[in-house]
């Protein structure tokens, strides 16, 4: 029997919904949940100079239901080469898919950020200022692995627009996170 292109075509589709379904744990969402939990990792500012740098972060989430969390963060990253150093902490709310022991989320914040030059010659030698305030807008996406109902690891992205500057900033991040949840 000859198989057509089209059906040859979903075997794939189906083998990994098929590994999903069998690899995934047990199906369970939960409401009223605290998260608080900290990330380590990579971040490139594009604006005031492109630099790559470093950072982390805590944050902190409430479950409102089993598919939307309160969510809140801290962060900071330093751009050595570029000389600046970002600090923001902005709140929100994000979409949860828990269902799975793989989570995956991606939400909407807004709050404020401080941009400092860490330059010895900030306010001699720059035509930009030493510090100032910027209006914080994030998107932080991920994926985090419940290793038991009270912790979770997982790896992060965060997208930032830094507004309100001579012009804006943008941030890139990959982060490593941990996480301890309660209240189930």
């Amino acid at each position: 029997m000859r198989r057509s292109p089209r059906s040859i075509a979903a075997l794939p589709a189906l083998l990994v919904g098929a590994a999903v379904a069998l690899a995934g744990g047990r199906a369970e969402a939960f409401e009223h949940q605290w998260h608080l939990g900290g990330s380590l990792g990579y971040a490139a500012l594009f604006g005031g100079g492109t630099s790559h740098g470093f950072g982390g972060g805590v944050h902190a989430a409430y479950g409102l239901n089993d598919s939307f969390n309160l969510m809140g963060d801290v962060n900071v990253t330093a751009h050595p080469y570029a000389q600046w150093v970002v600090m923001s902490g902005a709140v929100g709310a994000g979409y949860v898919l828990d269902v799975l022991q793989w989570v995956p989320y991606v939400g909407g914040l807004v709050g404020g950020a401080g941009v400092f030059s860490s330059d010895p010659r900030c306010g001699i030698s720059r035509s930009e200022p030493c510090k100032q305030f910027r209006l914080d807008l994030e998107i932080p996406f991920g994926v985090d692995y419940q290793v038991s109902r009270s912790f979770s690891v997982g790896i992060a992205g965060r997208f930032q627009l830094l507004l309100l500057g001579e012009f804006p900033w943008t941030t890139l991040g990959a982060f490593a996170r941990a996480e301890y949840t309660w209240g189930y």
